[in-house]
């Protein structure tokens, strides 16, 4: 583990000068990230896009290695700009029906709700589900018991910190049994 540790702690200098934890919207790159994108850019200035063939396998190693890292289909890696980019993706490739709910927490980050409520025009019900207390998966619970057409919760909230646990939530199988396509 300290082994892994420190690997982490090369990978993001800026921690020796503060604890950094805004990692969420913009944050420091990794310097294995800093590096791939530096090479990519050399590549990109001497050759154009002579070498695009490579940078297509160099894409599909990493949907391979992103699928095995969350036990996933290939085919269902889909590598987007970021998270506001993937969830319009989503918000607007179902065939919402008025009416249809979506379950978000009340302390949202904004990418996380605002693509939600954009599909009111649409009659899509937005619930907004408070996670004030004790146990805010009781509330989730409820929310998804009323059988919404999908759930978008963060695993931590960006604001507060409070820390959904998600393992919890699908426990009882709510989010696989309750949820339609």
């Amino acid at each position: 583990m300290d082994q892994l540790n420190s690997a982490l702690e090369q990978e993001f200098p800026v921690n020796e000068q503060c604890m950094y934890l805004n990692h969420a919207a913009v944050a420091p790159w990794p310097i294995s990230a800093s590096k791939a994108v530096a090479r990519f850019a050399e590549e990109n200035v001497a050759k154009g896009a002579a070498d695009y063939p490579h940078w297509l396998e160099i894409e599909k190693q990493l949907r391979l290695n992103l699928a095995r890292l969350i036990n996933a289909p290939v085919d269902s890696v889909a590598l987007v700009k970021n998270t506001s980019e993937a969830l319009s993706f989503v918000a607007y490739g179902i065939d919402w029906r008025p009416g249809d709910t979506v379950v978000i927490s009340d302390e949202e980050f904004p990418s996380n709700s605002i693509v939600w409520e954009s599909l009111k025009n649409q009659g899509v019900i937005v619930r907004k589900v408070s996670l004030a207390g004790e146990n805010p998966e009781a509330e989730l619970f409820q929310a998804i018991s009323e059988t919404p057409r999908l759930v978008s919760i963060s695993a931590v909230q960006y604001a507060t910190g409070t820390r959904v646990n998600l393992a919890k939530m699908d426990q009882r199988g709510h989010l696989n049994e309750n949820l339609r396509f």
